[in-house]
């Protein structure tokens, strides 16, 4: 199995996308380029989970020396499994929240609700 196909796999990416990008581009290799000290610390992006952030991107040119292919293979192996990974956590949580038997542990939200950094715990006390 490819690495683009356990996006397939894992919902991230639908079947038809997968086919789309193979025919665009058949052999494909990754060419990440070196980036300053100060480009690498720029860009921190917010939850482990968030899988908004695409793993797939256009490519575009840069005169910047590239990174060696194998290892750029490597980099985009381990980012799809993450990204596969974290999507079906996120699809185990959706059918948790469907069940019946977890006493309200997971609970579905309506769409346009933020959610908080902060954890809640809350406590009921018998007198």
């Amino acid at each position: 199995m490819s690495n683009l196909h356990l996006l397939v796999e894992a919902g991230v990416i639908t079947e038809r996308d997968f086919q789309k990008i193979r025919k665009a581009n058949p052999n494909h290799v990754p060419l990440y380029r070196i980036l300053d000290y100060a480009e690498q610390r720029s860009g921190g992006r917010g939850s482990s989970l968030d899988i908004s952030v695409e793993v797939i991107k256009r490519a575009h040119g840069s005169g910047k020396s590239i990174i060696d292919p194998v290892e750029s293979i490597v980099s985009n192996a381990l980012a799809f499994r993450k990204a596969a990974e974290a999507n079906n956590i996120k699809r185990t949580m959706v059918r948790m929240a469907e069940g019946k038997n977890l006493g309200n542990m997971v609970e579905r939200v309506p769409p346009g609700i933020r959610t908080t950094n902060k954890a809640y715990l809350l406590t009921t006390h018998s007198a």
